[in-house]
């Protein structure tokens, strides 16, 4: 049985591999996802990035909400799941959450090429 570290290590090079290459916006959505959570809380990241991602410009948010529901722990609706989290599993889910991001961070910072616009 895989802890849940590897399970999220395993999750964020999963969703890595599957890109053909990490955008600068996929990038900058990732890096303030986790801003963003420990800032304002689960829910509140959740629905603004969900916001985002019908909003025109939003492809980046829409990417990053589609990667996030294939974590195991958040399920089709993460938004759902969220607001519905009695206050010890919305705590659970945020730690779980941030501790999945924070490989994904990892992740996206390694396979990101810079270009001449972040020199």
């Amino acid at each position: 049985m895989k802890t849940h570290s590897q399970q999220d290590l395993a999750w964020a090079y999963q969703v890595v591999s599957r890109k053909e290459k990490v955008t600068r916006e996929y990038r900058t959505a990732v890096l303030k996802m986790t801003d963003l959570i420990q800032t304002c809380g689960l829910a509140q990241a959740v629905a603004f990035a969900k916001a985002k991602a019908k909003a025109k410009e939003g492809e980046s948010y829409k990417a990053l909400m589609n990667d996030l529901k294939d974590l195991s722990f958040l399920k089709d609706d993460p938004l759902k799941m969220v607001l519905e989290a009695q206050t010890a599993e919305y705590m659970r889910l945020t730690r779980r959450t941030l501790l999945a991001l924070g490989f994904l961070k990892r992740m996206v910072e390694a396979h990101y090429e810079k270009t001449e616009e972040d020199k």
